[in-house]
């Protein structure tokens, strides 16, 4: 018996650093990183389309807004093309991606869960239902100054997610 070797203990390394403390350098390159990835995606969004535009005349166009003094001799027509139609495209995209990835992380902190999603509370199901009996109930939708689908959608989600109880009534004295 005494010639057993004690269990060895997993130990770190002297002056290694700690898990932790690695994930605190990897921070700031991980945020630098998902930027670039971010702008990159951006710029080659603002490349592409239908209109025939070269990648130079696209950055000719976006340089020329820069305060660099330069100014880019394009057409009215190829610089309205990407400042009215391509770039407000890219802010869009970008705006809607942030927005659900904070729908997201603010389901998965309030329930404490990674796993969670619309889904899992059927909020997604509530709104698809609202959005169906919009399109059956309102059979000529296109009179309309605000499209019914998406409000129904809405309604449908709110009722489902609040208080369906009261579905429609609203304490506006928490607002003010």
């Amino acid at each position: 018996m005494a010639d057993q070797a004690a269990p060895r203990r997993l130990t770190r390394r002297a002056g290694g650093p700690t898990p932790r403390l690695a994930r605190a350098r990897l921070g700031p390159w991980l945020l630098v990183g998902a930027c670039l990835v971010l702008a990159g995606a951006a710029l080659v969004s603002v490349l592409i389309g239908p209109a025939d535009l070269s990648p130079g005349t696209v950055l000719a166009v976006l340089v020329s807004k820069l305060p660099l003094g330069y100014h880019s001799h394009v057409s009215a027509l190829d610089s309205g093309i990407v400042w009215q139609i391509r770039a407000p495209r890219v802010v869009l995209g970008a705006l809607v991606g942030a927005t659900l990835a904070m729908a997201g992380a603010s389901y998965q902190g309030v329930f404490q869960n990674p796993l969670a999603d619309p889904y899992l509370l059927g909020v997604a199901a509530g709104a698809g239902l609202g959005a169906t009996i919009a399109v059956a109930a309102v059979p000529d939708a296109t009179s309309w100054v605000v499209d019914p689908v998406p409000l129904a959608a809405f309604e449908a989600w709110d009722c489902n997610h609040y208080d369906p109880p009261h579905c429609g009534e609203r304490n506006m004295s928490l607002a003010f």
